[in-house]
């Protein structure tokens, strides 16, 4: 089983009531934008630091950042949004799958394991603070191109409309589009109280986005990009030109965050509760 797995594996206990440490930690959070950050560390926590470790190296140029920095830089995003949206006091209405079990949902869909891909969206959906009964309106996925594992595109399921829309670099191959009724089968057992799992008056729709003119190692940047643009419910083009100019921040900005949950790890302070946010802030270690 690989590491990724454990990852899920050990969590996906709280979905059941099981009371472990993270459904614990859970309990103490002030505001629903932390259950998100909880969620994070509970990862950071099982990840073994060498994982980490390379994850920061990844983030030097000329090379790509990998999956674990993304999704450590992508979920810090998602939880400040929400924090911003709301002021934190309602719960987030769009679900994101970050890389790491973006590529654990791919796989479990590829081998027909549909069980396992309902509870990695159920386990998210949990994790960040919300219940079965209640429905995203949609999910954001931020994945790596299923043709090129150097490249990144983003899946964007509209659950109310039944569309999907992939945002895909214009240089990269046609996804294959085999894959997409897994995904949509797995959305809509987690949520029966869907309307018609997929609209057949709106077919998937592709919408390309430049990155040709970009180093390989920096356009997963772009790609981020494109999903913040979207998380924001800006268009999904907003601003992409200045991107390229702004490679070297994004890999101290990601680089930033990576180091930040290493520090947490290696001094264990992995749960957000009142006493670790007095103490964590005194040490230096931004929520």
């Amino acid at each position: 089983m690989t590491d990724l797995s454990l990852t899920f594996e050990r969590h996906t206990r709280s979905i059941s009531g099981e009371s472990d440490w993270f459904n614990s930690a859970r309990k103490s959070s002030i505001d629903p934008y932390l259950d998100i950050f909880q969620l994070l560390l509970s990862w950071v926590d099982n990840w073994p630091l060498s994982k980490l470790t390379l994850a920061s190296h990844s983030l030097q140029f000329p090379l790509s950042p990998d999956e674990i920095a993304l999704t450590i830089w992508t979920m810090q995003t998602y939880k400040r949004y929400q924090q911003r949206l709301t002021g934190g006091a309602v719960g987030a209405s769009t679900l994101y799958v970050p890389p790491h079990l973006a590529k654990e949902m791919r796989q479990s869909i590829v081998m027909g394991n549909g069980e396992k891909a309902r509870m990695i969206l159920e386990y998210l959906w949990h994790g960040i603070g919300q219940r079965s009964g209640v429905v995203p309106k949609r999910i954001l996925v931020l994945c790596q191109d299923w043709n090129d594992t150097t490249g990144w595109l983003v899946l964007q399921f509209m659950l109310q409309k039944g569309e999907i829309v992939i945002y895909q670099p214009r240089t990269t191959t046609p996804q294959p589009q085999s894959l997409l009724p897994g995904w949509w089968t797995a959305i809509s057992t987690t949520w029966p109280s869907l309307p018609s799992p997929l609209n057949p008056s709106h077919p998937t729709r592709i919408l390309e986005f430049p990155y040709d003119h970009l180093p390989r190692s920096d356009r997963p940047f772009l790609t981020v990009h494109v999903w913040q643009n979207l998380l924001k419910r800006y268009d999904y083009a907003r601003k992409l030109e200045t991107v390229g100019g702004q490679a070297q921040k994004d890999r101290s900005d990601c680089r930033t965050e990576v180091q930040r949950m290493m520090r947490r790890k290696e001094e264990e302070v992995l749960r957000y509760d009142v006493a670790n946010t007095i103490f964590g802030r005194d040490r230096g270690l931004s929520v």
